[in-house]
């Protein structure tokens, strides 16, 4: 599908309950299956977090970099009391996702 950008909209833990399982390294280079990921950056904002990773297939040449949007200020429960800080958001993912890739993975 050649997809540039990954949205997730909750945070790992809410309420000291596993929300999500962390499907990315925390640093360096991990094996998941036959893919190596690699985090290359980290960019942690007050209501967002951003990561780059780059994929690479064991077996093939090609690399690809993904970007990696997390929301964290979404509330466990509801929806956020203030609409800015999740429209930014959503404008960073917008500007940031190539023109030419694959559809959002959210």
């Amino acid at each position: 599908q050649r997809s540039a950008t990954v949205v997730m909209m909750t945070r790992l833990e809410e309420k000291s309950r596993i929300k999500c399982d962390q499907y990315w390294p925390n640093r360096g280079t991990e094996t998941y299956g036959f893919i190596q990921v690699t985090l290359l950056d980290t960019m942690e904002l007050a209501t967002f977090c951003v990561r780059t990773f780059s994929l690479h297939k064991n077996g093939s040449s090609e690399k690809r970099e993904v970007r990696h949007f997390q929301f964290t200020a979404w509330p466990d429960h509801g929806v956020p009391e203030y609409p800015t800080p999740f429209l930014a958001f959503l404008r960073r993912v917008k500007t940031c996702n190539p023109p030419d890739a694959g559809p959002i993975v959210v």
